[in-house]
């Protein structure tokens, strides 16, 4: 192990050789190999989803909710501007920002037996996990060209890496840190540039800089008022941090987020800002330091970036970099997975959901709804709305009051010893209840389940062609219609009758992404357990749905959730819809239920498509159109069915015993 006690605070013959490079050389686009790569697009990770629960019965009392996550991103950025005391140095590296999280546990779902009348089922509710896999935020870190006339020294040698060149010498990491600590910008500059290119290279350089005590000397070095200097620590920062939990914990024990964020709103340079808010994207995705980043980074990000720059007209030149709005809201992304407490005060946050509406509904107008921006902006949204009638329901008060008065009717009318509750409510009484007048200019969390959300949303799944972001829109509708009855049927009515979107929900169905189609199948879900609605979904997304289920010949990519999913709603829209259902499952479509129901490979699938033949047998209407088809009753009540139908009802009954008592 190298001893770093040995290491001099000055070391004479090396801080006169970089003397001699900075003051003596000279650099035409390049320090020696710090590379003019203004375009450069680098490649970046995949994220995966955390898994979403589903359930293959179509009985139970609220909907699935889903939660998302970030994607993994990394751009070049333009040239800064010249800083303080005319202290250049030319672009050297890449600046990483990743908001990397995890998997999100698996949430809890019930599951009940469905009788023939389709009663009110669960749906999903989707978060925005935390990432599996890191996500970065897209920054180029490029510091101004010297101002200086430079001579390359005698027995140094370069070579290009990844586009840019190194410049080799007698400078290393040992070097570069004890520099750190000289009272010269230009020096500190220098060497807080040479440990964030070689955080870039080698994940090592890492670990080795943390041994050395780098992160602390480069908090420091964020106090000093020099804009070169503040630029390349913050660079250097936010390239040690990715990827590594020890040096995004260190920050934190030496009070570097607090420093960041004074920085952040102390600073007029775009460059430094854009640095800052990397930086603490990358930090975020630490859920040890997330509440820190909430209570601290949430107002300053919010009041300095999020809304000066999301009320920017899009059509007009900005006056902020996009791409600090861009890192600013990555960072929030990854806030708003945190948990309940997190989303709360995300939700109380003043202006926030109002401006990120804003961004994404302007991107919209000016055709522009792959703007990097939004995917996040809708993420945010997504996860802020996720549990939303459980986490403040304050905010449903007038949905509860029309609930009472309907509850009221319907115990005047009620015979029995049990007083009807929310979820007992009868379909027609969702349908004659009276919703209060929406208000027309929705303010804060109001903004998440206004009519006018829902019609962004569905926007978006027409409009957009990232994945991302097409999950981030039918996640957040998905979490919508999960609710309550109440909620959750105006929902699902503001989505198919007055936006008439289920045809574009039913497109999701054939995304090559699996997540997307998963989100798109636990939508549909959702919103085929209300009776009124069936027969239109039923004549759009029948179709779409029988495709998913695999054939003898063709397999399919669709996930063992997804296909138990689209039996569900195929269980729930058939019956009120025997006429479809003749041209819908006539040819293989049975004969390929039938296979699926007794599949080792789709275990959940299975299950469901045990419960949908049962189900169709006690249909009379279709009973002579499946001897027609050459089936008969052993095809759809046998061993196979009859002992997973038991299991439901018994599950069901202990579900239904525990309510009670």
């Amino acid at each position: 192990m190298i001893s770093f006690a040995v290491i001099p605070a000055i070391i004479p013959s090396d801080f006169c050789l970089l003397m001699e490079i900075i003051q003596t050389s000279h650099y035409n686009g390049t320090i020696d190999g710090f590379s003019n790569m203004d375009h450069v697009l680098l490649s970046g990770m995949g994220t995966t989803r955390g898994k979403q629960r589903k359930i293959f019965s179509s009985y139970s009392a609220k909907g699935h909710r889903s939660i998302s996550t970030p994607t993994t991103r990394k751009y070049s950025s333009p040239q800064s501007p010249q800083g303080e005391n005319d202290v250049f140095i030319c672009g050297i590296s890449t600046s990483r920002s990743e908001p990397d999280l995890f998997k999100v546990g698996t949430l809890p779902t019930m599951r009940r037996m469905r009788n023939r009348h389709s009663f009110y089922s669960r749906g999903t509710r989707t978060l925005h996990p935390r990432l599996v896999s890191d996500t970065r935020s897209p920054d180029n870190v490029r510091l101004t060209q010297p101002s200086m006339q430079f001579k390359q020294p005698k027995g140094n040698y370069s070579k290009r890496i990844d586009g840019a060149r190194e410049i080799y010498g007698d400078m290393n990491l040992q070097r570069a840190v004890a520099l750190l600590s000289i009272n010269n910008p230009i020096t500190q500059t220098y060497a807080s540039s040479y440990i964030q290119h070689e955080c870039f290279k080698e994940d090592s350089a890492k670990g080795l800089i943390y041994q050395m005590g780098a992160i602390l000397e480069l908090i420091n070095l964020l106090k000093i008022k020099n804009i070169n200097v503040q630029q390349t620590a913050c660079a250097a920062l936010r390239n040690a941090v990715y990827k590594s939990m020890t040096n995004k914990l260190e920050v934190k024990k030496h009070d570097g987020i607090k420093q960041v964020i004074q920085l952040l709103r102390e600073t007029n340079d775009p460059e430094t800002k854009k640095q800052a808010t990397g930086l603490l994207w990358n930090l975020s995705s630490c859920d040890a330091i997330k509440e820190d980043l909430i209570d601290h980074a949430l107002p300053v990000l919010t009041d300095s970036v999020i809304i000066p720059y999301g009320y920017q007209e899009i059509k007009y030149p900005q006056t902020m970099d996009s791409d600090i709005f861009y890192n600013a809201t990555g960072c929030l992304r990854n806030l708003s997975s945190a948990g309940k407490g997190g989303r709360n005060q995300m939700r109380n946050t003043p202006r926030l959901i109002d401006c990120l509406m804003y961004h994404v509904q302007a991107c919209l107008g000016a055709n522009q709804a792959d703007e990097k921006s939004v995917e996040n902006c809708v993420c945010i949204l997504h996860n802020l709305s996720y549990n939303l009638d459980s986490e403040m329901p304050s905010a449903f008060a007038h949905f509860n009051e029309n609930v009472s008065q309907s509850k009221k009717m319907s115990k005047r009318s009620s015979v029995g010893c049990f007083s009807p509750g929310t979820d007992h409510l009868e379909e027609a009484d969702l349908c004659n209840m009276h919703f209060s007048q929406e208000d027309d200019n929705p303010k804060g969390v109001n903004n998440l389940f206004h009519s006018k959300a829902v019609k962004m949303y569905t926007s978006l799944l027409d409009k957009s062609k990232s994945d991302a972001t097409l999950e981030a829109s039918a996640g957040a509708l998905q979490n919508l219609t999960a609710g309550n009855k109440a909620s959750s049927y105006l929902m699902s009515s503001a989505l198919v009758d007055k936006l008439k979107a289920a045809p574009q929900v039913a497109k999701l169905l054939h995304s090559n992404n699996t997540d997307v189609q998963k989100t798109a199948v636990s939508l549909l879900n959702n919103v085929s357990r209300h009776i009124n609605l069936q027969p239109q979904l039923a004549s759009q997304v029948l179709p779409e749905l029988a495709q998913l289920l695999p054939s003898g010949t063709n397999s399919t990519k669709s996930s063992d959730a997804t296909i138990a999913s689209a039996c569900n709603i195929m269980q729930n829209l058939i019956p009120n819809n025997t006429t479809l259902a003749k041209t819908v499952l006539q040819g293989s479509v049975l004969r390929n239920l039938m296979n699926l129901s007794k599949s080792s490979s789709y275990p959940s699938a299975g299950k469901a498509a045990c419960l949908f033949l049962y189900e169709m047998w006690t249909q009379k209407d279709l009973q002579n159109f499946f001897k027609k088809e050459g089936f008969t009753r052993k095809d759809f009540v046998n061993d196979w069915t009859s002992t997973v139908v038991k299991l439901a009802q018994q599950n069901a009954s202990g579900f239904l015993s525990k309510k009670m008592f």
